[in-house]
């Protein structure tokens, strides 16, 4: 029972995540969710939801545009775009996102450095439970 209870408890709270795209870099609260099963396709690595408003401090007005699934020739993926299926309450949708090779994790006195796919989740609204980034427990 008492190693139920601390397995389950590893899985819960909330972490600070940094990572980088391009020449910029991100750094934000998020959320810790066991729930988080979404796997890129291709890599069958981990996805990393965050919202749009937090992706726009890094991506500009990469968010409207390819990270919204709006291509510039209208034709195909721009370079290095990963398309993410989701199934959820609401319907099946598609994220859009990118590899990102080093997410730096810290989470008390622990840090990691893991690979995941971070897609922009546009109906995030307000966030994850104040955060602006959902993590799966997986990369912990």
């Amino acid at each position: 029972l008492f190693v139920r209870l601390l397995c389950r408890r590893g899985g819960r709270g909330y972490a600070e995540v940094s990572f980088s795209y391009g020449e910029n870099g991100y750094t934000g609260r998020a959320l810790i969710d066991s729930g988080n099963l979404l796997r890129d396709p291709i890599s069958a690595l981990p996805v990393v939801l965050i919202r749009a408003s937090d992706a726009r401090a890094f991506a500009g007005g990469e968010v409207d545009g390819k990270f919204a699934g709006i291509m510039p020739d209208g034709i195909g993926l721009s370079p290095g775009v990963r398309a993410v299926p989701m199934r959820g309450a609401d319907g099946t949708r598609i994220l859009y996102g990118f590899l990102c090779r080093e997410v730096h994790i810290r989470r008390g006195g622990k840090s990691v450095c893991r690979s995941a796919v971070i897609c922009v989740d546009r109906a995030a609204g307000d966030g994850y439970g104040g955060c602006g980034v959902l993590l799966p427990a997986s990369l912990l």
